[in-house]
């Protein structure tokens, strides 16, 4: 019942659905209705709500490493060279 409730209010938004369109959210790209299903989504939904937060936590971490001032020193050299190593092999190359 409270399942039903919930698609209701949400215009049908699933737990799937903000999986394949979390990236239209955060990027502004659905229309304001949609967007406003979404976020009654998230209201009642702790784990999509968790989910939508974890999410923007990593998006903002992967973009502070990247203001790093020393950003290119703290990959080591030899790890780059063994993943495009490994790259090349998975390829079909030497």
């Amino acid at each position: 019942m409270m399942k039903t409730i919930m698609m209701m209010f949400t215009g049908g938004v699933t737990c799937e659905k903000v999986d394949e369109g979390l990236d239209d959210f955060l990027d502004g790209e659905m229309s304001f209705l949609k967007r406003m299903r979404f976020r009654m989504h998230f209201a009642a939904c702790k784990a999509c709500s968790a989910y939508l937060a974890a999410y923007r936590q990593t998006i903002q971490l992967v973009k502070d490493s990247f203001d790093r001032p020393d950003a290119d020193s703290v990959v080591d050299e030899a790890l780059v060279n063994s993943i495009l190593d490994a790259q090349d092999r998975s390829n079909g190359g030497g």
